[in-house]
């Protein structure tokens, strides 16, 4: 009798873990986001099976040394699963920054693109002449948890489109010369995000003046803003961050800008009951990868969502 206890008892056990194991892929494979990968965008759910192009990369001449796109980044997935945020920059170069020779032809843009199964619009709604410098400014598009409204940060002002009213309306302007810019996922150390309960944007931005971090926070609904942290990257590279994360960062910063204190990562995105969050991973040298990753809050875990690019060399 003891025996056949022991026996149902363990087949129990498995059943329940079959279970909990076939409940945490369905999860994952209905989380959707959207990815920048070689300055194209996607959407891909938490399996990684689910891997759709949203808009590709174009290319728009070519200098002396290297090809001009119109390339997308930090792109944000709306609530409604087929709108996307994002950032177009117009002729950009990989290897030649503020060129003189380019700025004319160049242009950053907060776009918006809505796909169906017959048709694809876009639409700019905000845009940043080619100044040396201040083009490289505009980034990290993130919308509302209704997904009424689209925030954004130019140089250093927060700013709000609305889709109800067509309007973009100026937030807060951060204090000092506190910034954002444009990055590819993978090298992401400027961006925003919104808080848990929707009412509040977290601001992680760099200092024009000097290789200082600050944490901000807003809230979008009244325009106040205030700096909760400054100082030194405390990662072993600024492409990573390392814990412990700064004392003065509470529960709500970490969660929005690193995910959690456990494991931190830079510009983590949500599922929506917030029990994943999704990250660019990569290894350079030898046989490196770049790939999206993501993180159980519940099971303590990492885990490899799908490998983007793979190089003999990564440089």
């Amino acid at each position: 009798m003891s025996h056949r206890r022991t026996l149902i008892g363990c087949l129990l056990a498995t059943v329940a873990v079959v279970s909990c194991g076939c409940a945490t892929t369905d999860a994952l494979r209905h989380a959707r986001f959207a990815i920048e990968d070689d300055l194209s965008v996607y959407t891909i759910n938490g399996t990684g099976d689910d891997f759709k192009e949203v808009i590709k990369r174009a290319r728009t001449g070519e200098t002396p040394r290297e090809p001009l796109w119109d390339a997308y980044f930090q792109p944000a997935l709306a609530p409604d699963g087929v709108t996307v945020g994002c950032i177009r920059f117009r002729s950009y170069t990989r290897r030649s920054s503020n060129n003189p020779s380019v700025l004319p032809q160049q242009s950053s843009e907060v776009i918006i693109i809505r796909t169906t199964s017959t048709d694809k619009s876009m639409q700019v709604v905000h845009s940043v002449p080619g100044e040396r410098g201040v083009v490289y400014r505009l980034g990290s598009p993130i919308w509302s948890l209704d997904g009424r409204g689209l925030f954004f940060i130019a140089n250093s002002r927060i700013l709000a489109h609305w889709l109800d009213t067509g309007l973009t309306q100026t937030i807060t302007d951060i204090p000092g010369a506190d910034a954002a810019g444009i990055a590819e996922d993978f090298i992401t150390t400027s961006y925003l995000r919104l808080s848990r309960d929707g009412q509040e944007i977290f601001a992680l931005l760099h200092s024009l003046r000097s290789s200082s971090y600050s944490v901000w926070r807003i809230h979008w609904a009244t325009g106040s803003a205030r700096q909760v942290w400054k100082g030194n990257w405390w990662g072993r590279s600024v492409v990573r961050v390392d814990p412990p994360l700064p004392a003065e960062l509470d529960d709500a910063a970490v969660e929005a800008l690193f995910g959690s204190r456990e494991f931190p990562v830079l510009a983590p995105r949500f599922s929506v009951d917030g029990r994943f969050y999704f990250f660019t991973r990569y290894r350079q040298g030898f046989f490196g990868r770049l790939w999206i990753a993501g993180y159980d809050v519940e099971a303590h875990r990492e885990f490899t969502v799908r490998t983007l690019r793979r190089g003999l060399l990564w440089k």
